[in-house]
């Protein structure tokens, strides 16, 4: 008697049985009978009779008997037993959720942790949303935000030693890792999508569709037979660092060298901002770069993926935490690059204070006064004052409770400060920095010459090139009643009666003002009666 295939699932067989012939050609090199049996190691208690009923249609012992040429109905146990393929009985399989975030939905309904999924089952994400399924022979396939994928196929072989899982990505990205077969196995794991097929035999490879017109595949690990529509005669077999692209009604595109891992700059130790800025240095070729963030390495789950036309890239808010970034230089073709991966760590809180205004530029006080507003929660600050933006040599760099700190400099230049926010044994990042710019005040204030109501003004530049701007005001004005630039000594006023107060603001060639710091009072008496 000869045993036929059932008609369940006939054009999904076909295709995972043709993808399974050209893999195991394009793989290996195998016994004549390899690709057409399948190979049970006999366990325990195992007899004859027992195994046919387990793993065959028809469970008829006598034929798998005759095929494997044996005389005793009991079996040694660890042995391989040939099972024709055309003659397995296959079970349903299943996947599980293993990392889900953001939304998600299977069949329609929100998904979470340990959900499974079944034959013929969807699984969309959203534009915030990620999964990672987990299959029984330990398969991982993650799906990026607005992908949607159907599993068309998931079988197994009741002993749990072959597993045909075939998958249809409609639209959006997945990433799948899959284990390396047994070179005798049944096993067959095949993505479709509207233009292309991509099947594997062990492997960690990307397949990307847009929905209709086109689709792409890009392979890390293994090998990739990578066919028009459901075709497998015609395609192309994609070994590591290599990719291909198969538009809508068109054979998939020669492979093509995958871009190099983009490196990423800068120390990402410890970025002290929840808006975290990242930069990488440019890859040759690259038209834009796709940029993925997960909490663990594996990206299970992803808290963020977005593209880039530059290499650099500012973050959404993230919470404190270690985080790992994944880069792709993304070509001309729309091929994603190989992954170049970077761990960084957020630190943002305790949130630092935001340092008060001082007097701007020009202060001839022997101390300035430094402050900042309370932080919520926070009772002590760490304050940093150094001569140097990078704050390399530090002048001041202690804990203080209050929230104003007097600084007295020893000599006159600029400053730079910065406050931090302290925890138990911990710190927060530090303020944007504050400049203190202490200026040694020219002695310059102007000599008045007063005839009646006729004023005189004459004084002195300090440095070659530098401007003066008389101001004049009258004694308790909150505004001058006089301003001129650029004025000249010598310079005469009329001025009505009153007590004035005269000054000199005092202008650098290079556009840097000195504020008034001394001033001359006056008084101009009322007219002599005629």
């Amino acid at each position: 008697m000869t045993l036929l295939p059932t008609n369940q699932s006939l054009r999904l067989s076909r295709l995972s049985a043709a993808l399974g012939l050209a893999l195991g050609m394009a793989f290996a090199t195998a016994q004549a009978n390899s690709d057409l049996d399948h190979l049970y190691t006999t366990r325990k208690g195992d007899t004859i009779q027992s195994v046919a009923t387990l793993m065959t249609r028809d469970s008829d012992w006598r034929h798998l008997k005759a095929y494997n040429n044996l005389t005793a109905d009991s079996l040694v146990q660890g042995k391989n037993l040939r099972i024709p393929k055309g003659w397995m009985k296959s079970i349903e399989g299943s996947g599980r959720i293993k990392e889900v975030n953001g939304t998600v939905e299977t069949d329609g309904r929100p998904a979470k942790v340990g959900d499974v999924l079944n034959e013929k089952s969807t699984l969309s994400t959203g534009p915030d949303g990620s999964a990672t399924i987990e299959f029984i022979d330990g398969a991982l396939v993650s799906l990026t935000p607005k992908s949607r994928v159907q599993f068309s196929q998931l079988r197994l072989t009741p002993d749990r030693e072959s597993v045909v899982s075939v998958l249809r990505l409609v639209t959006g990205q997945l990433t799948s890792l899959v284990k390396k077969f047994k070179p005798a196995s049944s096993s067959r794991f095949v993505v479709t999508t509207a233009t292309a097929t991509a099947g594997v035999r062990g492997t960690s490879f990307r397949v990307s569709t847009d929905g209709e017109n086109a689709s792409s595949s890009e392979v890390l690990e293994g090998g990739v037979a990578f066919a028009e529509g459901e075709k497998v005669a015609g395609g192309v077999l994609l070994n590591p660092g290599f990719g291909s692209v198969a538009e809508k009604g068109k054979a998939p595109l020669a492979p093509v060298a995958l871009l190099a891992a983009p490196q990423a700059a800068g120390n990402l130790q410890r970025i002290e901002s929840a808006n975290a800025p990242l930069a990488w240095a440019q890859v040759a070729g690259a038209r834009s770069y796709r940029v993925q963030v997960s909490p663990d390495e594996n990206f299970s789950t992803l808290l963020f993926d977005g593209k880039s036309s530059l290499p650099a890239l500012t973050l959404p808010g993230l919470k404190d935490g270690g985080y790992f970034v994944r880069l792709r230089a993304v070509d001309g073709l729309g091929l994603e690059g190989l992954d170049g991966i970077a761990k960084f760590r957020i630190k943002a809180t305790p949130f630092a204070p935001t340092p008060l205004s001082i007097e701007p530029k020009i202060s001839k006080a022997p101390s300035v006064a430094l402050s900042w507003p309370a932080v919520p929660g926070v009772q002590n600050y760490r304050l940093q004052i150094a001569k140097t933006g990078d704050f390399a040599e530090l002048l001041e760099n202690r804990e203080v409770s209050a929230r104003a700190f007097e600084f007295a400099p020893k000599d006159w230049g600029r400053y730079y400060w910065r406050i931090a926010s302290l925890e138990t044994n911990d710190r927060g990042p530090f303020s944007n920095t504050s400049t203190i710019d202490l200026v040694d005040p020219p002695a310059t204030r102007p000599n008045v010459v007063q005839i009646h109501h006729n004023a005189t003004f004459a004084w002195v530049v300090p440095k070659p090139g530098q401007r003066a701007t008389l101001v004049v005001k009258m004694v308790d004005a909150a505004l001058p009643m006089l301003r001129l630039e650029n004025a000249e000594p010598g310079l005469q006023v009329t001025m009505p009666t009153g007590r004035f107060d005269a000054s000199i603001e005092l202008t650098d060639p290079d556009g840097k003002t000195y504020p008034a710091f001394d001033s001359t009072r006056f008084t101009v008496p009322l007219a002599p009666a005629q």
